[in-house]
């Protein structure tokens, strides 16, 4: 199971002892990776010196409505400060007006960065918010531009759904990757994600699953 873990903080009232003991965590139970604020990001990339553990986290978090040059400014800026992995969250707005032409801009912009400077891309759709169709339009666009994962959900909105993940690997291209999050909290419900086909699953409560 720890193989497939990003042990995650996001809460914005966590105090910094429990990012290090997140870090702490994460090195003895060799996860491939922490996902925390940007403003986090070098303090635990100094705790998780010469391990082999990741380190992950949001732009745009968490509804992604900020225009597109400041959440590419804001993804420059934690690639500078060190991050691995970026989970970007889609524009709300602009789904929520069928706005494609600004949704495709934006995905091939961040895409372009994050290939450019070598980090893993992770594209958070909030699945468990849209509808059908909505989905399947972002899973054509993941197609085209290629982000390393498609994450279901932020965990603020929405929560991981199981027909969600399968409908992923049903219609994602083999080499995109899945990451669940949201509400996963025990060892059989994250078995049941990896078994549809996540490859990765944030998870807060990450204890539960390993213990």
């Amino acid at each position: 199971m720890n193989k497939y873990l990003d042990a995650t903080i996001l809460k914005p009232e966590a105090r910094k002892e429990e990012y290090l003991a997140l870090c702490s965590d994460a090195r003895q139970y060799n996860f491939p990776a922490v996902c925390v604020p940007p403003f986090m990001i070098e303090d635990c990339k100094k705790w998780l010196l010469s391990s082999e553990v990741k380190i992950a986290t949001v732009v745009g978090f968490p509804a992604g409505y900020q225009t597109i040059s400041s959440k590419l400014y804001e993804l420059n800026d934690v690639i500078a400060r060190g991050a691995n992995e970026i989970d970007y969250v889609v524009h709300r707005g602009y789904l929520a007006n069928d706005d494609f032409e600004n949704i495709e801009e934006e995905t091939l912009a961040w895409t372009s960065i994050c290939k450019q400077k070598s980090v893993t891309s992770k594209w958070i759709i909030e699945s468990s918010e849209l509808t059908h169709e909505q989905i399947l339009r972002l899973l054509v666009l993941a197609n085209k531009f290629k982000p390393d994962y498609v994450k279901t959900s932020t965990g603020v909105y929405g929560k991981a759904k199981l027909e969600d993940v399968q409908l992923f690997r049903k219609k994602l291209h083999p080499e995109i990757k899945i990451k669940a999050a949201g509400g996963i909290s025990t060892k059989e419900v994250a078995q049941s994600f990896i078994d549809a086909g996540a490859y990765r699953l944030g998870v807060s409560q990450y204890l539960n699953l390993i213990v």
